[in-house]
């Protein structure tokens, strides 16, 4: 299980390292011989794999020049906001759940109520629909043509359009809702403290980044995992400090 978890994940994102963090950190628990070499095996094989077939793909493309001193001491507070958003997000599961086992029966009611909600949503914001990605790659490239106001909306609306999904029996996971709801943590923190009189602060979108990794370790309560798969995931190895520093 834990070699197939390793290198699904590598060959996703592109990233290696973080099918093996992922798999010895969070499936296996386990550092040693006879978990390190086959899960390297399988991740390495695999990212192999998907290049061959798909191209040296990056995940998210980013163009971020720097981050300064400042920049590093806001990422604390990133980290905090980030780690309880997890916590708000891991608890909204289990009580969508319960809510719609309490309010139908039938599983195909379930469902169905859980498709209407998606569907409204979806009518209202488009981009809160699939998996996210290109509304995070958005943020990470483009984040001067959203408002804090729809950065704000996104986050809610992606966060709950997450919670009804597998509360009502909807298949998915909490992967990409953490990047993709982390990023939009990440690009509202940055333009708030944009509005504030500080200088050197770094651009919104570094923060995204952050964000991401936050959101990432909180959930999922692996740190290693989070860091690595955000800079591998965008080549931003030049971002390892903030990263470290959220997650």
């Amino acid at each position: 299980l834990g070699y197939g978890v390793a290198g699904a994940v590598a060959g996703i994102f592109n990233a290696p390292l973080t099918g093996l963090i992922f798999t010895l950190e969070i499936i296996v628990g386990e550092w040693s011989i006879l978990t390190v070499l086959p899960t390297i095996l399988a991740a390495v094989s695999a990212t192999e794999i998907s290049r061959i077939l798909m191209g040296n793909k990056i995940v998210f493309y980013h163009e971020i020049a720097d981050f300064s001193f400042l920049s590093l001491v806001a990422c604390l507070g990133l980290g905090i906001i980030t780690g309880l958003i997890s916590i708000a997000f891991v608890r909204s599961l289990a009580l969508w759940e319960k809510l719609f086992s309490r309010l139908f029966s039938a599983a195909w009611i379930r469902a169905a109520a859980g498709g209407l909600l998606i569907g409204l949503m979806g009518w209202k914001r488009p981009e809160v629909l699939s998996e996210g990605y290109s509304v995070t790659q958005d943020f990470l490239t483009q984040s001067s043509q959203f408002g804090l106001g729809f950065i704000l909306a996104f986050i809610l609306f992606k966060f709950l359009a997450s919670g009804i999904t597998l509360g009502s029996g909807g298949i998915g996971g909490v992967f990409a809702p953490s990047l993709v709801i982390g990023s939009g943590v990440g690009l509202a923190y940055g333009m708030i403290l944009g509005l504030l009189p500080f200088e050197a602060l770094a651009e919104e979108a570094a923060f995204a980044l952050a964000g991401m990794a936050g959101m990432i370790t909180g959930v999922m309560h692996g740190p290693l995992t989070g860091i690595f798969l955000v800079m591998e995931s965008t080549r931003g190895y030049s971002m390892i400090l903030p990263l470290m520093i959220t997650a």
